[in-house]
């Protein structure tokens, strides 16, 4: 070979091997790109902006820092722009807009447009929160926290936007911790019901969940709501927008304030929402006795305040407390108000100029907001550890499976006369009634976008298909409309259940609203919606009767709804065998109920509200706020009979307890323990909840003493809940009790813990037994003084 060849041949090895790394490293660049899917047009400090060599975007430098930088910089002008909720770019210094509103109350809002623009068409809709609350589980909430911020970081990343123009989903502006203390309220649905221990803990779940902290970054920000006092949509001539809630200093403390503490200090909730509402005759936006005294100093909070939308212009418009808009602004801002949903700080430049608010305020405020958008990463473009979420997460099978697990996990059963309940599946018959049987929007609850896919299980969908598999049929008859008159159908309803072995009827209420536009007027409770009474309404009560008295087949209930409902007559009525209640189950809800007719498994839920009688809200005004006075409100301080008590819920299998009390029973401090041996009894295994309750039974000769006025009947103090339990087996949890457990509000709202008499007690899930009757079964001590 000459010497030309030798060279060819040596050159041409150089650049093969200079090829393959080019496409080694082609190859490595590829899968970085494949996995940073989120757009960098939605952050500050990129390359692009010329501004990474600014403080604002120094990594290094602690947060404060940067944000102080930012402010300095900014003009009058663009830092006024920073107070909405939907705030435009600032082109100079390379900040993109940005849209603070987005709500992800059961699953991640996607409608419209931007459903559109999806693979999925939709988000996973998971249970409306009551029906959360009944699986009493905090790992399960946490569990979906994780899931729908994971939706939620994908449609970011993927550039979907709920305002055109203007990337958002980063901001949930959930959960709804408000105290469901009135069975009528329109939004109770919403909240995890209607104890503050059991909101506490729910709370800890989700909002852990959604904003799952990785490398100092927060995956998306939680905005818990209402502060507080919110429970009232109308009613008696008052509107939310204007109802002042007179709310005493002891209710304050024990009641409607704990969750919020609750997600501030233990959650580390980075926003808060503040509510419509008056309290005690000052705007709960323009109350700086909440917003600046309990928040900022007794709480430490550091994240920022959002308005509910028109908030602010409400004190202007409708509750005239001030004579003009700009005024309300001011007032607003200088209570701690730092963003607002709505058109009430476009009046801000207007108050600024008037001397009603220094710039100071304004800059405190966008400096909570700001820090809370790098808090998320959005001025890191390059450090974001959840740049990687495609959009395949939305909507996808295991999300689904989770959606499904807490509709089946949030089921209570209410009645199961002759084990009626589970039924057979091998050729049997089944006529599916009711407005709820067949109707995909109706179990989805409300503040829901698009369901994943489109696919929403209805029971009668999911109840066909498992008697297929086994020989089965199902018929279908809606026998009623949700609301209103009109039997015609009733005859249809009696036909398909003669027919049948057995009748499984969905009644309920409806919390759909208007949806992309669409108005349904079978709506009985929802956001602006309270219910005048909490019996069935339209004709279900009478379809039910029809059925019971006209047919020979047995027939099981199911209860859609959100608000608690008064069935007083069809839990009496003898030929209704057993009673579900299944909330608004979310799109899987139709398989969840399924599986728990047939069998697949056994129903744990327990009631996270009190079942009343329907003449309870004939003894109560809505617009009464005091939770002690007669007839008393919730499980707390309720002095009438209930329907079922809170904490209700029966099973296919059956448990018996042994309570004993370790260590002390009079020691003056310290822990105390008490033990539970918990045993299945039944012949299933089965999920079951312990509930463990304390009493206050009194000081000397049972008095109680003055400064605690009305002491509460019990208070929820600790949740354990037990995984499939074998039959015949004995499952043993202890509980340690500490001085924070015992601690009561004073009429002064100061916590103190009370001498004397102590009942600790468990609620027995399989029976309505008074709170006196479970007291009488539980085991004392004494705290001495």
């Amino acid at each position: 070979m000459n010497s030309a060849a030798r060279n060819l041949s040596g050159m041409s090895i150089f650049h093969i091997r200079i090829a393959a790394i080019l496409v080694v490293l082609a190859c490595m660049i590829q899968v970085v790109v494949s996995t940073r899917v989120h757009d960098t047009r939605s952050y500050a400090c990129t390359a692009e902006s010329n501004t990474t060599h600014l403080p604002f975007c120094n990594h290094s430098l602690s947060i404060l820092e940067r944000v102080r930088d930012l402010v300095d910089r900014l003009s009058a002008e663009e830092k006024f722009e920073l107070m909405s909720s939907t705030q435009q770019s600032i082109k100079r210094l390379g900040i993109p807009p940005y849209e603070w509103s987005n709500e992800c109350l059961h699953g991640a809002v996607v409608r419209g447009d931007a459903a559109d623009a999806i693979p999925s068409g939709g988000a996973t809709v998971f249970p409306q929160p009551i029906g959360l609350a009944a699986s009493f589980n905090e790992d399960l909430l946490g569990k979906i926290g994780v899931a729908i911020s994971t939706e939620a970081r994908a449609l970011f990343n993927h550039g979907v936007e709920r305002t055109k123009g203007i990337p958002g989903f980063l901001n949930c502006w959930s959960p709804n911790i408000n105290i469901f203390r009135d069975p009528r309220w329109g939004r109770g649905s919403e909240t995890y019901g209607e104890d503050p221990m059991l909101t506490s803990m729910m709370l800890q779940g989700m909002i852990g969940g959604l904003q799952s902290p990785q490398q100092g970054v927060v995956k998306v920000i939680s905005v818990p709501k209402h502060l507080v006092g919110y429970s009232l949509e109308e009613a008696e001539g008052q509107s939310r927008t204007y109802f002042d809630a007179r709310i005493s200093a002891q209710d304050l403390e024990d009641t409607y304030l704990p969750a919020f503490k609750s997600s501030l200090t233990n959650a580390g909730a980075r926003g808060i929402m503040c509510s419509y509402n008056q309290l005690n005759g000052r705007p709960m936006c323009a109350n700086p006795d909440i917003l600046e005294k309990v928040l900022r100093t007794n709480w430490s909070y550091s994240g920022h305040v959002v308005s509910d939308c028109g908030a602010v212009s409400n004190i202007f418009n409708a509750e005239q407390r001030v004579p003009t808009m700009a005024a309300a602004a001011a007032e607003a801002v200088n209570a701690g108000t730092d963003l607002n949903c709505g058109d009430g700080f476009d009046a801000v430049p207007t108050a600024v100029g008037q001397g009603l608010v220094h710039m100071d305020a304004i800059n405190q405020a966008i400096s909570r907001t700001l820090r809370g958008r790098m808090e998320l990463g959005l001025f890191d473009p390059d450090k974001d550890p959840f740049g990687e979420i495609t959009i395949s997460e939305v909507g996808s099978p295991p999300h689904l499976d989770l959606a499904k697990k807490a509709a089946v996990e949030s089921i209570v059963l209410l009645k199961n006369a002759d084990r009626q309940l589970p039924l057979a599946l091998a050729g049997q018959s089944v006529a599916v009634i009711g407005p709820q049987a067949n109707d995909s929007m109706v179990l989805l609850g409300n503040y829901h976008g698009r369901a994943a896919h489109n696919n929403v299980s209805t029971p009668f969908a999911a109840i066909s298909k498992r008697l297929h598999m086994h020989n089965g049929s199902a018929t279908y008859s809606q026998g009623c409309f949700v609301t209103g008159d009109g039997a015609w159908q009733f005859d249809a309803a009696l036909a398909a259940a003669r027919a049948a072995d057995v009748a499984v009827v969905l009644v309920g209420g409806s919390s759909k609203g208007t949806i992309e536009g669409v108005t349904h007027l079978d709506t009985t409770e929802k956001e602006s919606l309270d219910r005048k009474t909490i019996t069935l309404p339209g004709l279900q009560d009478d379809l039910i009767t029809a059925l019971s008295t006209r047919t020979r087949v047995p027939i099981v209930v199911v209860l859609i709804g959100g608000g608690p409902l008064a069935i007083e007559h069809v839990y009496a009525n003898k030929r209704v065998s057993a009673i579900l209640q299944a909330w608004y189950p979310g799109q899987m809800g139709g398989e969840a109920i399924a599986d728990v007719l047939f069998g697949a498994v056994s129903p744990s839920g327990r009631l996270p509200v009190t079942m009343y009688h329907a003449n309870y809200t004939e003894q109560v005004a809505m617009t009464n706020m005091d939770m002690r006075g007669w007839p008393g409100r919730t499980h707390r301080f309720l002095q009438v009979p209930v329907l079922f008590p809170f904490g209700y819920g029966l099973s296919y299998a059956s448990f018996a307890y042994i309570m004993t009390l370790g260590g002390s029973p009079t020691a003056t401090s310290g822990v105390r323990t008490i033990a539970l041996a918990v045993r299945n009894t039944g012949t299933v295994a089965s999920d079951h909840t312990v509930l463990l309750f304390v009493s206050y039974a009194g000081g000397a000769a049972g008095a109680v003493p003055p400064q605690f006025g009305v002491v509460p009947v019990q208070e929820l103090v600790r949740v354990q809940r037990l995984r499939l339990v074998p039959p015949g087996d004995t499952v043993h949890v202890t509980f340690q009790l500490s001085s924070h457990d015992l601690a009561l509000a004073t009429v002064a709202g100061e916590r103190l813990v009370p001498a004397g008499t102590w009942v600790a007690h468990v609620a027995r899930g399989g029976t309505a037994r008074t709170a006196a009757e479970s007291i009488a079964e539980g085991v004392t001590f004494t705290v001495d003084p």
